[in-house]
């Protein structure tokens, strides 16, 4: 079982860098605490989104 996921993430690794793609990034702010300006540190709650089209995925149909 082992050397079948071994192999298999091999393959992965490999085709992984066939194709360029472009991730999109958003950080969004929703809460922004106490600014230290002296030690140059802040807190803050936010969130990160990232998103992207998958080229492996491309012409699959998906079924519900």
């Amino acid at each position: 079982m082992y050397r079948i996921f071994s192999n298999v993430l091999e393959i992965y690794k490999k085709s992984i860098f066939l194709f360029q793609v472009s991730v999109e990034i958003r950080l969004v702010f929703l809460k922004i605490g106490e600014i230290d300006t002296l030690k140059e540190q802040f807190q803050a709650e936010a969130f990160i989104q990232a998103r992207w089209s998958e080229p492996s995925l491309k012409g699959t149909v998906s079924e519900m």
